[in-house]
């Protein structure tokens, strides 16, 4: 399981001066592939490749 982190913990990462990092070892145990495709299409910097919150509730990790 990922223990949740500060930012400011990852050596040289200032606010403002890029995405938040996300460690590998964050998603090393994490086995929910359709979900972790959810949360990173929601977390893109650039707008054109980010999920729209419509697409998003449509997502396959939702269907039952």
């Amino acid at each position: 399981m990922a223990v949740a982190y500060f930012p400011t913990a990852i050596k040289q990462y200032r606010y403002g001066k890029g995405p938040i990092p996300f460690r590998q070892q964050d998603w090393k145990d994490f086995d929910f592939p359709k979900l972790k495709n959810l949360i990173e299409s929601c977390l893109m910097i650039d707008p054109k490749e980010r999920i729209t919150a419509k697409d998003a509730i449509n997502h396959e990790w939702f269907e039952v």
